[in-house]
């Protein structure tokens, strides 16, 4: 009989890659997220009340903020909690569901690379300063 591995404990080395990579994920949608929201460190710092190098460490995947500060960012920024901790892959809004076509949007545009994002964001910005019913 083989041994059982599925109630193994997990060892530090796994529990470390896990870590690293629940980091990564929510350092990647930290920095999409204000990408959308146009902000930057400097002003999502202070909307925290944290030094600058408090969100780069963010943003980096060097720290993850405590819960009251998730929530925080969350609602600054208003995009769900799960989708910044990454349960979730759909970056629903805080006040309600994205629309299903901004939900479409968003599933192709992570779909693609870092380079081509923003190239695509500086069409869209291009195509939004062209369009005179997009100005409020």
């Amino acid at each position: 009989m083989g041994k059982n591995t599925k109630d193994k404990p997990v060892g530090k080395k796994e529990q470390s890659n896990t870590k690293t990579e629940s980091n990564n994920l929510f350092a990647s949608r930290l920095c999409y997220s204000m990408e959308i929201r146009q902000m930057s460190v400097r002003e999502l710092a202070d909307a925290l009340y944290v030094s600058t190098s408090t969100v780069s460490a963010y943003r980096t995947g060097r720290r993850l903020p405590n819960i009251q500060t998730l929530s925080a960012i969350a609602n600054i920024l208003h995009f769900s909690t799960d989708y910044l901790l990454g349960l979730t892959d759909y970056p629903d809004m805080v006040h309600g569901k994205l629309p299903r076509q901004d939900e479409q949007f968003l599933s192709l545009f992570h779909t693609i690379d870092e380079t081509t994002r923003s190239s695509a964001l500086v069409i869209l910005r291009q195509l939004q300063a062209s369009n005179p019913a997009s100005e409020s």
